[in-house]
């Protein structure tokens, strides 16, 4: 197996005028450079690469851009380059949503530095053997909505909120991690793959990758040299670090590192006795997703009464994304989805575009031939929030109507079966 790293900064020049997130912030330093960093595994036109970057969204402009220039510049196919975001909120202005405005000439360098990433990545290639594994941790990562006392359910009802009865979903414990080290034992890069929202330092005035950054720096130094870490983010389109049944503040970067460090161990602990293989079968495919843009929905169901979204601005906020959906609507009402997966031995990495719930990931994972999956999302392209179907008529915040959610009730549904079928294409059963 020939495997090669490379990682480049993609940190934005310092910008007043905002970062990635919700609304216009200033931002006035770096507390740690974001990166993109690359994987390329294989000879010929059997390589696969992946690319995890520090941003918010990869939006298919920026996809379809590098994997062009990848494909004219090293021959990876582009159907066999899978590129995912990160979600920091202290990344670069790249998504038009809200009141935040998107930066052309950011995405645009973003693209390119995954191409460069992958350039140098080609050309670091060596024979290596690869071994992956998963850890499981807890304690760090928490479901953000809540059946409610009136039956409907609440995002971030507030710090232990009297009306709420229980959780309204699971979350996933598994760490995956992917290793590859020189033919003399070394370290030469690995990919980490976890699924909760990188909204831990939120709020600052730096740019920062969040809880991935930590998670990085703690693995290097476990395995005693600094390597490039792809990070893939796992399935959390309800997931939070915040636990809102205690009284605990779960932000800042003293709380990112602390998660860093726990998914760090749970990842090396995984990966240190685990078989090193020198041949692994690659494989990628495609399997476009046909799914509906939503009908119109009365506004006032969709409006919470209380927790994230309930109050000013947001009602003007909405009623100005009502716009957008609906000229979405009457000129695209369905949607072919990418749904990509990639094989790396008996490692299925599946991914898509969206904010899917946790939920449809665990059902993707149990169904899978592989006897490792991995639910990759925010990958190739922006298209928002999916919840499961219960929750898209049970309320919160994810389900209502914007740039940020506005697939069919049913998208869910669709992915999980989109999902299992281009796993069984790239494992060889169809």
């Amino acid at each position: 197996m020939k495997a090669g790293f490379a990682q480049v900064d993609i940190t934005p020049p310092i910008d007043p005028s905002a970062a990635e997130g919700f609304m216009r912030r200033k931002m006035i330093g770096v507390h740690d450079p974001l990166l993109a960093v690359a994987c390329v595994m294989g000879e010929a036109a059997d390589r696969v690469a992946i690319v995890g970057i520090d941003c918010g969204v990869v939006l298919r402009s920026m996809t379809d851009s590098a994997r062009a220039k990848i494909a004219s510049s090293v021959g990876i196919a582009p159907e066999r380059v899978m590129i995912g975001a990160s979600h920091t909120h202290q990344g670069g202005r790249v998504l038009t949503l809200f009141d935040h405005v998107g930066d052309p000439a950011y995405a645009a360098r973003v693209a390119d530095g995954i191409v460069e990433a992958v350039e140098h990545a080609t050309r670091n290639q060596r024979d290596a053997r690869i071994a992956h594994a998963t850890g499981q941790v807890d304690g760090i990562h928490f479901n953000r909505r809540f059946k409610m006392r009136d039956g409907r359910e609440v995002t971030h009802p507030g710090k232990m909120h009297p009306d709420i009865i229980c959780l309204a979903g699971p979350v996933d414990p598994d760490v995956g991690i992917l290793l590859a080290r020189a033919m003399d034992g070394s370290p030469i890069g690995a990919i980490v793959h976890f699924g909760c929202h990188s909204t831990v330092t939120e709020g600052g005035d730096e740019y920062s990758g969040d809880y991935a950054h930590y998670f990085r720096k703690h693995l290097c130094a476990m395995l005693g040299v600094e390597v490039p870490v792809v990070f893939l983010l796992g399935a959390c389109g309800d997931i939070t670090q915040v636990n809102n049944l205690s009284p605990d503040n779960e932000f800042g970067h003293d709380h990112a590192d602390m998660m860093g460090q726990k998914l760090a161990h749970a990842a090396y602990g995984a990966i240190e006795d685990a078989e090193l293989e020198e041949s692994l079968a690659l494989s990628a495919v495609i399997e476009p997703t046909a799914i509906r843009v939503r009908n119109e929905q009365e506004a006032d169901r969709e409006v919470p009464k209380l927790g994230l979204s309930s109050a000013e601005p947001w009602p003007r906020i909405y009623a100005q994304e009502k716009q957008h959906i609906d000229a979405l609507r009457k000129s695209q009402p369905v949607l072919n989805c990418e749904v990509q997966a990639i094989r790396i031995g008996d490692l299925g990495i599946v991914s898509s575009g969206t904010e899917l719930f946790c939920q449809p990931s665990l059902d993707i994972k149990r169904a899978s031939l592989f006897a490792r999956t991995w639910v990759v999302t925010l990958a190739s392209e922006y298209l928002g929030y999916v919840p499961t179907g219960t929750a898209f008529y049970a309320g919160g915040y994810e389900p209502r109507t914007a740039r940020s959610s506005f697939l069919a009730p049913d998208a869910a549904q669709k992915l999980v079966e989109g999902s299992l079928q281009a796993l069984s294409r790239a494992n060889g059963q169809i």
